[in-house]
């Protein structure tokens, strides 16, 4: 068995179908990169829980680098598994939009500047929006 993560490409436009035989599944429709059309079960909660993260609402996601930042969650991706015999089931993920410290090229340090930009998460990821304030405790 390979240690290798699987490849993988992020797919903005699918179609969500409620699945009315089955209230515990939906069917997810997409094109993938090839053009291939796919229909794929995927269940009906981790798409609520997608769908409820976003809501205009600023919440926290973790940095890649430790900590954690406030984002703006605004869009659903679907993970399509680029492997032989179909893969996986595809993957929910959410779109979130963050501003973050520009760093020099060479530099070991940051400047002043900010760059506004996105990353695909797990809902599983994004919690709550922190706040922080000297007039009470931390």
């Amino acid at each position: 068995m390979s240690d290798r993560l699987p490849l993988r490409v992020p797919i903005e436009s699918f179609l969500i179908i409620r699945d009315a035989e089955n209230q515990q599944m939906d069917r997810i429709v997409y094109l993938d990169p090839q053009g291939k059309r796919h229909e794929k079960p995927v269940k009906r909660a981790l798409i609520e829980e997608a769908f409820s993260k976003i809501d205009g609402q600023p919440r926290s996601i973790c940095r890649s680098t430790g900590g954690l930042m406030i984002a703006q969650p605004y869009q659903l991706v679907l993970y399509h598994y680029l492997t032989a015999g179909g893969g996986p089931s595809p993957e929910i993920r959410v779109k979130v939009r963050f501003h973050d410290f520009k760093q020099e090229e060479g530099e070991a340090g940051f400047c002043a500047d900010t760059l506004s930009m996105t990353k695909n998460v797990a809902p599983a990821e994004i919690q709550a929006a922190f706040s922080f304030g000297l007039d009470r405790p931390q």
